[in-house]
């Protein structure tokens, strides 16, 4: 009678499925780890440039203000014109606050 230890064993036969359920995880564990690096990356860029998060910080993405113009036939239409301010000051009221009189002498009173 042989010995049984000197006999060669085989292998446990595994499922193909198992392979597959291995794969999956693998992958989606490196998935998460590239997600984890992006983000971590963000982050130390992010300390970075903490300015550059301030909008309108640069004046070279400022909205430039829009020019309202009048159309180049309406300027010089007779009747139709800029129209000229009034000067403020025809309205203003003068009066002497103070107790002086014209001669800059204290009027009594």
């Amino acid at each position: 009678m042989a010995n049984q230890s000197y006999k060669r064993r085989s292998a446990p036969r595994r499922s193909p499925r198992r392979g597959w359920y291995g794969l999956i995880v693998a992958a989606a564990a490196l998935v998460i780890v590239l997600l984890l690096m992006f983000a971590l990356g963000r982050a130390v860029t992010g300390l970075f440039n903490r300015h550059a998060d301030v909008p309108g910080d640069d004046p070279m993405f400022a909205p430039t203000p829009e020019t309202v113009t009048r159309p180049p036939d309406l300027e010089d239409a007779p009747g139709v014109g800029r129209a000229q301010p009034e000067d403020p000051s025809q309205s203003w009221h003068y009066e002497t606050l103070t107790p002086l009189t014209e001669d800059g002498i204290a009027a009594e009173g």
